[in-house]
Formats: C-alpha cells, structure tokens, sequence
C-alpha cells in the first residue's frame, strides 16, 4: 500500500529529529566560512558534516560572531571525525 503524502511528510519530519538529535559540535568556529572549509575538509575522508550558525537567514553575517558557528557530525562519527580535524591528539 502507498504510503500517504502526509504520513511521508510525518515519518521524514520524525526522521529529520532524531538525526538532529545524534548531532555533536567537533568544532567551533569565528567564521563560517572557516566552519566551511573544515567541513568540506571531512567530506573529503567520507565524513557527513554541517555548519550551524544563526546569522538570521544571512541577512546579519556577523551576528553569530557572539555565538560562534559550530560544525556538527553524527554522535557515530565523532571519533572519526575528531581523528581528521586533531590527528595529534588521537592514539
């Protein structure tokens, strides 16, 4: 049976949280475009990475310079991805 546009709606929105949930900082940044360059960093070593920063849309870039912006990965791929951005530091 075919799955209805609003329980599809509702299963990816449900989805969508708990991946949100599973989400850890492994950096933060002054810059997003800083934040940008260090995620594409983990994509190159097959890492799923975002950057999260409130700058209202884009309408006010230096807003978030108060909060920092972070980059955020997976709770599964911390190590991973820590191991990427501080090799040094890792055994």
């Amino acid at each position: 049976m075919r799955q209805g546009a609003a329980e599809a709606c509702s299963t990816r929105t449900i989805t969508d949280s708990l991946r949100l949930m599973e989400e850890v900082t492994v950096g933060t940044y002054l810059r997003r475009g800083e934040a940008e360059i260090v995620r594409a960093r983990l994509a190159a070593e097959g890492i799923d990475a975002r950057v999260v920063a409130d700058d209202e849309g884009g309408l006010n870039p230096g807003f978030f310079a108060e909060y920092a912006v972070r980059l955020v990965v997976l709770a599964s791929d911390r190590e991973a991805a820590l191991a990427v951005l501080d090799p040094d530091t890792q055994p």
